[in-house]
């Protein structure tokens, strides 16, 4: 059970002088792209139900005081301008949207989280019935971001837990600093090789970061036809984020 809060998209048309295109996108959001993503997620993924959901005042979300009777709460936001991406990045390597987590229940399991969208990036002709591809493009992409929102971030990594036992994969948690990829330095939970795998390559010096759990090295290993892999590369796109 997936709910999309859409307050502050509804705020953002709110504040906005009369804007046709913006409605026009954040309808799209609303009616169309969300109830899919949700509804193929909802298909996918299996879990004890959660009697209710309160965000915590301590946690990253926005969405202080709300108590749902879902999942997974998440926050659709806009806080870019026309000259910056959902990132902050500059126009040159603008993206659609990016999510996080911000809440985890007593398992590690998270329950909440935030996906912020640049409606300026968001190409108008998506919304067109005959755009297929655009429309396709838009929900592969929300679909991606909610991803991150379900674990697939960073920082969720210390986190995950052996799918048979419940028990954390990392069991330590102390914290390191290190230098993140884009080399400021950052106190971080490091997960255990047995999640992710970091390497010097070789043939460029750049530092790879593998996920070597159980189903991702088998997956891995079927997809490229390889049986000596050892896991499945993270991609390692340098931005300005703060992502380490």
């Amino acid at each position: 059970r997936i709910w999309v809060n859409t307050d502050y998209l509804d705020l953002k048309l709110a504040n906005t002088p009369l804007d046709g295109t913006l409605e026009r996108k954040i309808n799209f959001l609303k009616f169309d792209v969300f109830p899919e993503a949700v509804e193929i997620w909802s298909d996918i993924l299996r879990v004890y139900p959660a009697l209710r959901i309160e965000i915590d005042k301590d946690s990253q979300c926005p969405g202080f005081g709300i108590a749902v009777q879902y999942d997974l709460v998440i926050f659709a936001k806009t806080g870019c301008t026309s000259d910056q991406d959902a990132d902050d990045r500059p126009n040159s390597l603008r993206r659609i949207a990016s999510g996080r987590s911000c809440m985890s229940d007593a398992f590690d399991r998270p329950v909440a989280g935030f996906a912020n969208f640049c409606l300026d990036a968001i190409d108008a002709s998506a919304i067109d019935s005959d755009d297929a591809r655009g429309r396709r493009f838009v929900v592969q992409t929300v679909l991606h971001e909610f991803a991150h929102i379900l674990g697939f971030y960073w920082k969720d990594f210390a986190h995950f837990r052996h799918p048979r036992t419940g028990r954390p994969r990392t069991e330590t948690m102390d914290f390191t600093e290190v230098t993140c990829r884009d080399g400021k330095r950052q106190v971080v939970r490091l997960p255990d090789d047995d999640t992710i795998r970091s390497w010097v390559d070789p043939d460029s010096g750049i530092t790879r970061y593998e996920i070597t759990t159980e189903t991702v090295v088998s997956v891995a290993r079927n997809q490229f036809d390889c049986q000596t892999m050892t896991g499945a590369w993270l991609e390692n796109d340098q931005d300005d984020t703060g992502d380490c």
